[in-house]
C-alpha cells in the first residue's frame, strides 16, 4: 500500500499570492479616534481601538511569516521532488 502525496505547485504558489494580495490589501487601523469627548466609555473605545491595531499588526506579521515559510517548504518539495524524478532516471 504506498502513499504518495502529489502538491500541484502553481496551485499552492497562486494560493500564496493571493493570500499576500489580500494581507496587502487589509486595513491595518481599527478607525478613527474620537477627539474632543471627556466620557469614559469614548476612552474605553479609543483604548479598544488602539489594541486592536496593535492585534491586526500582529496578525499581518505572522501571516507573513507563515507565507514565507510556506513558500520556502514549497520551494524545498518540488526540489526534492526533482532530485528524487532525477535519481530514478538515471537508474
Amino acid at each position: 500500500m504506498a502513499a504518495e502525496i502529489k502538491v500541484n505547485y502553481a496551485e499552492v504558489e497562486s494560493g500564496i499570492s493571493k493570500i499576500k494580495s489580500s494581507l496587502h490589501n487589509m486595513p491595518a487601523e481599527a478607525g478613527p479616534s474620537i477627539a474632543g469627548n471627556v466620557l469614559d466609555s469614548v476612552d474605553r473605545l479609543n483604548l479598544l481601538n488602539l489594541k486592536l491595531e496593535q492585534v491586526l499588526a500582529s496578525y499581518q506579521n505572522l501571516l507573513n511569516q507563515n507565507l514565507d515559510t510556506t513558500s520556502r517548504s514549497v520551494a524545498f518539495m518540488q526540489d526534492s521532488d526533482q532530485r528524487v524524478a532525477r535519481g530514478i532516471q538515471t537508474k
